[in-house]
């Protein structure tokens, strides 16, 4: 009784502290809904105000004790009392606007129901929190005008208090009904949670593997031995499928299809599973597990690990098998003997071997079959096998074939015993070595052969073991090396080798382990006369297992090729050396170029334009000092001075040429459309095409560009005839390229002439640039100029611009004459 006592306050204290802040924000608005309606009523009074702002205060302290974590004990009493600030302060609120005893009572009304519902803490404190109100507001309720009697106005007031008592305690009581059920399922929690632990304790220390799945097959509990048994914590296996964890093997039984039936199966089943040991047998029994209507919810199941049982019956079966199979189709002879020595039962091999049919052979005596030279050696050896004195034997001996010719075969022997120890049989083992008998003695007859074909060499052979030692090296070899073949064997290649090219050997021997197990490399020796190169190609022999064994090598020396190699190296290095030497000097003489266009431009620009402008203002103050004159002698300094202009506005283009400030403006892309669309003209459409999106490069190769862009479209216009021309420009990730193509009459580059200097100029420029140009053309069919060269990030980038400084110029004209511009000055 004292724990639900206990635990429907608990609850309480948390139902006011969850529910407190909602009731405060309920109870501000209704506060500042009435203080709208005072003010618009005009009736709204300082007091009112101060009653408000006091309430909304202490909903705000209260609502601090509300937000502990847990619940503070002091929750249920803050509450009340703050509930009946808000009753004493909104009697104060009506009494301050002259408000009427009905607006009174519904206030308090309001709150009593309120509070009675949303906190539901009982009669005994709704009662206290009614008389903590209604005694002071009854005192003053006579001085509040209404429009009933305070009979009628008491009566509703005493109904709704009595009916918030009723809701409070109604509330309370479903509240300690809450917590009887919650404490008695708690109790049942208890319970089966001492129950389950106890099972799981059992289930968890036992040797066998425990489980439980659902209908899917997905593992809702397993116990250490399983985890333990399959190398995963618990936690990772949960929720996995049983059959995740079995092996592909095709005696697995269908796991889909016991779940499908809905019951358990009925024995011991067993299925092979993965583990860390590897793939394991296990043998498991499962019952069903059902839900409180009796529906199959699941399997509950128990696993053993039987995998020593069951190898040892598959070690049996294979065994038999195994026997049988070897027997009857075995590739070599088999038999089993008695011990009297005549044959119980023969295979076909052994019977072909001997030209007789395997039936023809049963019950014979084996030594009848042998040639008789080797008998007593066979016979010796049964004897011994049959005391005991040996466990088997192994010998090769004659037989004789059924048309008369000898077979060779290595004969091998064992015993076998009855349950009593006895000797029963014995096993009769004969492979026919005929020819591999006669293939030693090819080898013998090779073996002679190859050593003399070796010998005879003037190449140099070696063989090598597979710690790189020798094991056999011909004439040539131990002369070129000075020591003798003896004296060489058993020692190290490598101790031949120059110490700088031991990597190279140790390469060269990885390369010949690999497949195909060839591999050539050039490697300096030390040779009796001196260092000298040896291109050795190399391989190994491969035994019948796959294992290496043995390593063979042919050099020949290529010394002078080296020598050849290396005087080629060194003049390609020097061409490179004076072809970079080249483009370093076209590069500075394409600089050179183009600092005397500018300082030509700037002297044309800022000298000869202004010498000329002021020859103009000369000739005409010379007309305006002459004063009147005949019309045709007017009309010649008018002609003098517009020729002066002219000449001035063309002196000025070219020096614009001669120093394109717009390239350093607008950047190459921006320079090449303004001079497309300057020598764009009715008869002639040129056009920019940008392949891709052109960055700015820095200065010198932005010059060098548009000079060849600007000299293809001159020849172009001056030579082509052209109606069209295309700028094409592409910036691959390491290329630039520039396109120039007309449609003109083209000619045949291999006739260009010598005095071609635009084509040179071009060609300069590119070469300067490290790159090409490419002229591609043909009569009537235009021509194509293009220029590629390596375009890497130091070009690609944004460049920041220099600063803007004007070259030095120099003039060659006497300081002390007098010019124009200065005449015109003074």
């Amino acid at each position: 009784m004292r724990g639900e006592t206990i635990l429907f306050t608990r609850q309480r204290r948390a139902r006011i502290a969850r529910r407190f802040v909602p009731f405060a924000i309920g109870w501000t608005g209704m506060l500042l809904v009435w203080v709208g309606v005072f003010a618009l009523d005009g009736r709204l009074t300082p007091g009112a105000i101060a009653a408000a702002g006091a309430g909304v205060a202490m909903l705000a302290a209260a609502g601090r004790v509300a937000a502990a974590t847990p619940p503070s004990p002091w929750i249920l009493p803050v509450t009340v009392a703050t509930c009946a600030g808000l009753g004493l302060g909104a009697a104060v609120m009506v009494h301050a606007v002259g408000g009427y005893g009905e607006i009174l009572a519904f206030l308090l009304l309001t709150l009593y129901l309120v509070t009675a519902l949303v906190f539901g803490w009982g009669w005994r404190v709704e009662a206290a929190l009614l008389a903590s109100t209604l005694t002071p507001c009854a005192l003053v309720l006579a001085r509040f005008p209404s429009f009933v009697s305070r009979l009628e106005l008491g009566a509703a007031v005493a109904i709704g208090a009595a009916v918030a008592i009723a809701l409070a305690e109604g509330a309370a009581r479903d509240m300690r009904q809450v917590a009887r059920r919650r404490r008695a399922q708690e109790a049942a929690v208890a319970a089966l949670q001492t129950s389950r632990d106890a099972y799981r304790d059992l289930a968890e220390r036992a040797p066998d593997m425990i489980w439980t799945c659902d209908l899917q097959g997905r593992l809702t509990y397993v116990n250490e031995a399983l985890a333990a048994f399959v190398g995963l914590p618990a936690r990772e296996i949960l929720g996995r499928a049983a059959v995740d964890f079995w092996t592909p093997h095709a005696d697995n039984p269908d796991f889909a299809t016991l779940l499908a039936s809905g019951r358990a199966p009925d024995g011991l089943i067993r299925a092979q599973c993965t583990t860390p040991r590897g793939p394991r047998w296990v043998e498991f029994s499962a019952s069903a597990v059902h839900d409180e209507h009796g529906t199959p919810a699941g399997f509950r199941g128990v696993s053993r690990d039987v995998q020593e049982r069951h190898d040892a019956e598959t070690a049996l079966r294979a065994s038999e098998e195994r026997f049988r199979r070897s027997f009857d189709h075995a590739p070599i002879g088999m038999a089993v003997v008695d011990p009297d020595g005549r044959a119980v039962e023969v295979n076909r091999s052994f019977a072909t071997m001997l030209g007789y049919a395997p039936e023809a052979l049963v019950g014979r005596p084996m030594d009848a079959l042998a040639h008789p030279d080797d008998v007593a050696r066979s016979a010796a050896e049964a004897r011994r096998l049959l005391a005991g004195e040996i466990r088997a034997f192994e010998v090769e001996k004659r037989y004789l074939h059924r048309d008369g010719h000898v077979v060779w075969g290595r004969l091998g022997c064992s015993l076998t015993h009855d349950e009593r120890g006895a000797p029963r049989h014995m096993i009769v083992q004969v492979q026919d070595i005929s020819e591999h008998r006669a293939a030693e003695v090819a080898l013998r007859e090779s073996e002679a052969r190859y050593r003399g074909l070796v010998e005879a060499q003037h190449d140099l052979v070696v063989r090598l073991d597979t710690e790189g030692r020798f094991t056999f090296v011909n004439e040539a070899y131990a002369a070129a090396v000075g020591r003798s073949a003896a004296a060489l064997l058993g020692t190290s290649f490598v101790e031949i080798v120059h110490p700088d090219d031991h990597p190279r050997v140790a390469e060269m021997i990885a390369a010949m382990i690999q497949p195909p197990h060839r591999a050539y490399a050039e490697i300096r020796n030390l040779m009796v006369d001196g260092v000298r190169w040896v291109g050795w190609e190399g391989g190994v022999i491969v035994g019948p297992s796959g294992g290496i064994f043995e390593a063979q090598a042919v050099g020949r020396d290529v010394t002078e090729r080296h020598v050849a190699e290396e005087a080629l190296l060194a003049s390609v290095a020097e061409l490179r050396r004076s072809e970079e030497k080249l483009r370093m000097l076209a590069r500075r003489q394409a600089a050179i170029r183009e600092e005397e266009r500018k300082r030509v431009g700037f002297d044309l620009h800022d000298d000869v334009c202004q010498e000329l402008v002021g020859i103009g203002i000369l000739v005409e103050a010379l007309r305006r000092k002459l004063g009147p004159m005949p019309a045709e002698t007017g009309a010649e300094f008018e002609r003098v001075a517009r020729y002066v202009g002219e000449v001035v506005e063309h002196l000025r283009l070219l020096a614009r040429e001669l120093r394109p400030f717009l390239l350093r403006e607008v950047g190459l892309v921006g320079s090449l459309r303004s001079l497309a669309d300057g020598m764009t003209s009715p008869t002639l459409a040129v056009s920019v095409d940008l392949e891709t999106p052109i960055s700015r490069l820095d200065e010198e190769t932005e010059i060098a560009v548009y000079r060849i862009a600007q000299e293809a479209l001159t020849n172009a216009v001056r030579h082509a005839d052209a109606r069209a021309i295309t700028i094409a420009l592409a910036a691959a990730a390491d290329t630039f390229a520039l396109s120039v193509g007309d449609d003109g009459r083209g000619f045949d580059p291999s006739t260009r002439p010598a005095a071609a200097l635009g084509l040179a100029s071009m060609e300069e420029r590119a070469l300067a640039l490290g790159g090409r140009l490419d002229v591609r053309s043909a009569v009537g069919v235009g021509t194509t100029i293009t220029l590629r060269f390596p375009f890497d990030a130091r070009r690609g980038t944004r460049v920041r611009e220099p600063a803007d400084s004007s070259p030095t110029r120099s003039s060659s004209r006497p300081s002390g004459a007098t010019t124009p511009r200065a005449a015109a000055r003074d």
